[in-house]
């Protein structure tokens, strides 16, 4: 694969070969106060705010000690999409790899999964500005451990790490986990929600419905 003539600094950057796509992801993720009363509330945001809404699901499978992560995305108006790859990193900047695959080629890697997420994924605008744009996702899943998980994260992405520490975080969001491992898809997927936050979510997950 050629990862060649990558920018400096934090731009994000898009580099691509005939299948394979390779970019670098400048990210903030926050858990959603599942508790807010306010106006602002996360449910709320989205009905006010909604430009995009996708369903994804996410299946990981273990090959060759690297985390491969298979993908569908069901968008409203562009139809069916199917994904394999992987992402490499954790925290404020990742790299994102990816191939378009088709449908016959999904169902045959699906058998391989060893855990797997769903989630509805909502494009939403950040208050008046255009930019940055919050992707608000709500999880449903199963983890290993026949718990069903049910929460929301919060995702802002940015296009240098300038413009991530100048972000003003909005008053409906929760505590930042960027650097969290135990927030990864993969982790969430195989272990589900840590301890005391899926106990929280679950007291005050009719607030949200």
């Amino acid at each position: 694969m050629l990862l060649n003539n990558k920018k400096r600094g934090g731009d994000m950057n898009i580099v691509k070969t005939k299948k394979w796509e390779c970019r670098d992801e400048i990210a903030r993720r926050f858990l959603i106060d599942m508790k807010s009363e306010s106006e602002d509330d996360s449910h709320k945001q989205i009905v006010r705010e909604l430009l995009e809404e996708t369903s994804v699901y996410e299946g990981y499978i273990i090959d060759e000690r690297k985390i491969k992560i298979l993908r569908r995305e069901i968008s409203r108006g562009m139809g069916t999409a199917f994904y394999e790859g992987h992402k490499e990193g954790i925290g404020l900047k990742t790299t994102i790899v990816r191939k378009e695959i088709s449908q016959k080629e999904f169902a045959a890697l699906r058998q391989k999964i060893k855990c797997s997420l769903w989630k509805m994924k909502y494009r939403i605008r950040c208050g008046e500005s255009k930019k940055p744009m919050i992707e608000l996702c709500r999880f449903y899943y199963y983890d290993l451990r026949g718990n069903n998980n049910n929460f929301w994260i919060a995702k802002v992405k940015f296009e240098t790490f300038r413009e991530s520490e100048k972000f003003v975080v909005p008053d409906w969001f929760g505590r930042e986990i960027t650097d969290d491992e135990r927030y990864d898809g993969y982790n969430l997927a195989k272990k589900g929600l840590p301890r005391k936050d899926a106990a929280a979510i679950r007291l005050c997950e009719n607030a949200v419905m």
